[in-house]
């Protein structure tokens, strides 16, 4: 295997970095932002060596939100409260969800 594309190629690098972003401070929308950027250290596409980014996932517990989308899509952003307690079909469900990239 070869070297991977970007600076935080082993877990000791990558918890500097998470260190490094003062992620205490950043909301969760900010944080899942910052995984799925493709210039954050935190993404990886190395994956001619099966490494790499492929989804970012976040519960934002205030909101009652998910927040999911696969490397360079767009973002599926889901309301629990709407949700929540009602049975409605997949397709009900993501129809209007998706945010802009």
């Amino acid at each position: 295997m070869g070297a991977y594309n970007r600076t935080a190629g082993n877990t000791s690098e990558r918890l500097y970095h998470l260190d490094q972003a003062k992620t205490n401070h950043r909301t969760g929308k900010e944080m899942f932002d910052w995984f799925r950027d493709q210039n954050s250290p935190m993404f990886f596409d190395d994956y001619d060596n099966f490494f790499g980014t492929l989804h970012t996932f976040a519960y934002l517990f205030d909101e009652q939100k998910v927040l999911t989308a696969i490397a360079n899509g767009r973002v599926l952003e889901i309301d629990m409260k709407d949700w929540n307690g009602k049975r409605k079909d997949l397709d009900e469900v993501v129809e209007g969800c998706f945010l802009s990239p």
